[in-house]
């Protein structure tokens, strides 16, 4: 189920990727709506979901979790892998809580709750993953990556003009090139986040985010 729900992300397939939503739940089910959309909306060059598989297939629930056949609802932490094309050398890594519900006249296992996993985030507490909150609106400069609350799509321009501008003129004080590859952070689930880089062995690329789009509206007053 979850290779059917990655691989629907991958191709842009909204009708398989909500066929693994349990739809009976839906103020969740809109949500899973946002989310798709915002994938949708974004480069990306991979995405996967990652569990540890134990027990024969005839036992195994959602995520790789030995269940007894009678089992209705268990939950279980889900990797997710998502590269952006341009933007990571490597795919980025979240750790989600997902809870799974045998639903619908076939009994198949669908997706009924999604949320960061506790104690699993990365980087002093921070998960990069702009796209699981407020719908969400992209600028694309090459390989830099603005990307704002939809409500405040008419900011989002100006924001990359500014971060265009700022990375020149740093680049000019230090005598180096400019490199844009680049992820800026400015919608409301990244607000509270600290600026970050990313990496595991070797750095996939750069994430910032706690970008304030007000500061731009203040300044055209």
């Amino acid at each position: 189920m979850l290779e059917a729900r990655a691989r629907a992300i991958r191709e842009r397939d909204r009708s398989a990727f909500l066929a693994t939503t349990d739809r009976s739940q839906k103020r969740f089910a809109v949500k899973q709506r946002t989310l798709f959309a915002n994938l949708s909306a974004l480069p990306i060059a991979s995405f996967d979901y990652h569990t540890p598989a134990r027990g024969s297939a005839e036992e195994l629930g959602a995520g790789g979790e030995t269940v007894a056949s009678s089992t209705l609802t268990i939950s279980r932490q889900v990797t997710e892998a998502v590269q952006l094309r341009r933007t990571d050398r490597l795919p980025v890594i979240n750790t989600l809580q997902m809870t799974f519900t045998r639903t619908g006249a076939d009994r198949a296992w669908r997706v009924s709750d999604e949320r960061p996993a506790r104690g699993s985030a990365v980087f002093g507490g921070v998960q990069s993953r702009p796209w699981g909150g407020a719908a969400l609106h992209a600028v694309r400069r090459g390989p830099l990556l603005v990307v704002v609350d939809d409500a405040q799509r008419e900011l989002a321009e100006d924001l990359t003009a500014l971060v265009v501008r700022e990375l020149g003129a740093t680049a000019a004080v230090l005598g180096v090139g400019v490199r844009r590859t680049l992820l800026v952070d400015a919608t409301s689930s990244g607000s509270s986040q600290q600026s970050h880089r990313r990496g595991a062995a070797r750095p996939t690329g750069c994430r910032y985010s706690g970008w304030r789009p007000q500061v731009l509206r203040r300044a055209h007053r």
